[in-house]
């Protein structure tokens, strides 16, 4: 790791009230997903209150089967294929914009209420245009790898709900586009 990321990684840890030598055995990727995550609940956000957690607990209250486009274990592959130096890049960007998260996540949050998918991809994908091949690892390829199995639920009689993150449905190489490129005609709510 460079100097630089080192000393913002032990800047941000400081700031978060973490000791750096916890995070110090973690991989880069791992460091700056858990950095993040800590700095929205230091804003207020609750992880168990999010769409995927809210969705998941009706659907188990329901007794509705759920299931996942991939494994967490698959997740955590794509992550730990990334080259130091990428994980490098991830960890450097995510602590960047961690100074930032508050004001992001209430224009992120306005976006998606209003519906405004211009102003959504301007901030659900900005700080990935900067690194395209982690975009492609991270959202693209993926995106790819759904499609099919996407495409076998629009061909069910039963209703199917898909939850997938917002950054996965904006942007040329988003599942809606990919959709509409098959053919398929969507509509927004």
């Amino acid at each position: 790791m460079s100097p630089e990321t080192y000393e913002l990684t032990a800047r941000r840890a400081n700031e978060l009230g973490v000791d750096l030598k916890l995070l110090a055995p973690l991989k880069p990727w791992v460091v700056a997903l858990t950095m993040v995550v800590m700095q929205l609940q230091k804003l207020g956000y609750d992880p168990s209150l999010g769409i995927d957690h809210q969705l998941a607990q009706r659907a188990k209250q329901a007794n509705k089967p759920v299931a996942g486009l991939e494994t967490a274990e698959f997740q955590m592959d794509i992550f730990n294929q990334l080259t130091l130096a990428q994980q490098e890049m991830f960890l450097r960007q995510s602590l960047l914009e961690m100074e930032l998260l508050a004001e992001a996540v209430e224009d992120m949050v306005g976006a998606w209420n209003s519906g405004d998918v211009e102003r959504g991809e301007k901030f659900f994908l900005a700080s990935l245009r900067t690194f395209p091949e982690l975009k492609e690892q991270v959202l693209d390829r993926r995106n790819r790898r759904w499609l099919p199995q996407i495409e076998q639920f629009l061909k069910q009689s039963d209703d199917i709900l898909v939850v997938v993150g917002t950054a996965h449905l904006l942007g040329a190489q988003g599942i809606i586009e990919l959709l509409k490129q098959r053919g398929y005609k969507l509509e927004q709510m």
